[in-house]
């Protein structure tokens, strides 16, 4: 996120829904795709939207874990778009 009020805008309209928002740095989604995936309960979707070097890091990181092995199914949802 660039900005506190965007964070404060989001934080208010996901109230009660699970999530994390990083200010000033990236996420490791790796990290976020094994700690979802060893908590989840239940198949697990991932969503991204962004510019496509993102989208195709999650991508990545969705794959590794399909190779990992696993019960649970994950499904990728992504959008990518350009400047």
């Amino acid at each position: 996120m660039r900005s506190n009020e965007i964070v404060d805008t989001m934080r208010r309209s996901l109230n009660g829904i699970g999530m994390e928002l990083i200010v000033g740095r990236r996420m490791n989604l790796k990290e976020i795709l094994q700690n979802e995936m060893s908590s989840a309960a239940d198949n697990i979707v991932v969503v991204v939207r962004g510019a496509s070097g993102m989208v195709d890091k999650a991508r990545a990181a969705v794959v590794d874990m399909g190779r990992i092995g696993s019960e649970k199914v994950i499904t990728l949802v992504g959008e990518s778009f350009s400047w």
